[in-house]
């Protein structure tokens, strides 16, 4: 199965999430996990530190780049159509109409605001009890070199999935699905309120399942992303705890940046002497436009 099928296959089995879907999409997963991932970063104190000390760095996803990240939506006019009185048109008919029904407008506003509110507290539950940390599938995309490693001025770090070290970070790693429809919160909640009651004091080992339709919002990003190739680690965030870290393998290999500067070159060079960990540079091809690596 190629890369674009069996991510289709997964976003097709997510979009109906069963238990049975929910197994195979774990079957799914693991089956493709790459043996190695890659994170692009700047050259600064805190990154280099957490490659001494074998830290992998999370975030919430309310930091990211993208203002979608991990949020849900709702569709005004299905909910209008359900809730509302005349539905949809009646309530465009309300809005545009000056000698207007004040109490429909009322109502039909009232459903509009409580939904949002909703959502928003959702939303922000959501992103304050998980922790993310992204890879890409690739080490030589210029896009992510010049967003994430400081305009080519930085580094790429590689993990090698297979190390015992990483295992932790292999069992909890999801790729991004990239698609032009927005989670929509009442279809989510309504799927997953259905599976935890099917599952809670009946099913046992089920815990991959579920922690896959709880971080489903997480995995879907706009397809524009998608040059990306991301994969996350996805796991909840201690209660009452400042770190923002997990401990993993000593990075494989580590690729500096085309542009990188004497003085970063040095301090990573050093860093991987300490640690034995290979050492590449970026090269741009003179006859294409494309990167490649040459041992350091």
């Amino acid at each position: 199965m190629s890369d674009q099928e069996w991510r289709k296959e997964l976003a097709k089995l997510l979009s109906e999430p069963t238990l049975e879907h929910l197994r195979m999409s774990i079957d799914i997963i693991d089956k493709n996990i790459p043996r190695k991932l890659y994170k692009y970063m700047p050259v600064d104190v805190p990154r280099l530190s957490s490659i001494k000390m074998n830290f992998l760095h999370c975030s919430s996803p309310s930091n990211f780049n993208d203002p979608y990240d991990s949020l849900m939506g709702y569709d005004m006019e299905e909910i209008l159509n359900n809730e509302f009185t005349g539905g949809w048109e009646r309530f465009v008919q309300l809005i545009m109409n000056k000698e207007t029904d004040l109490k429909a407008k009322e109502n039909a506003l009232k459903i509009i605001n409580s939904e949002e509110d909703v959502l928003n507290r959702y939303n922000t539950l959501r992103s304050n009890n998980i922790y993310v940390s992204c890879f890409s599938a690739v080490n030589d995309s210029m896009l992510m070199w010049s967003h994430y490693a400081d305009s080519h001025k930085g580094i790429c770090v590689e993990y090698d999935l297979s190390k015992e070290g990483m295992r932790f970070v292999r069992s909890w790693i999801y790729p991004v699905l990239y698609s032009d429809k927005v989670v929509l919160r009442r279809e989510y909640q309504n799927s997953a309120s259905s599976m935890f009651d099917q599952c809670v004091g009946k099913i046992p080992n089920v815990d991959r399942e579920l922690y896959v339709l709880y971080v489903l919002p997480s995995l879907f990003k706009y397809y524009m992303w998608a040059y990306e190739e991301e994969w996350r680690f996805i796991v909840n965030k201690p209660i009452n705890s400042k770190e923002d870290y997990v401990l993993c393998d000593t990075p494989s290999a580590i690729y500096l940046g085309s542009k990188i500067s004497f003085e970063s070159e040095n301090m990573v060079h050093s860093i991987c002497q300490d640690k034995g960990i290979s050492l590449y540079k970026m090269h741009i091809d003179r006859a294409k436009y494309r990167l490649s690596s040459l041992p350091a």
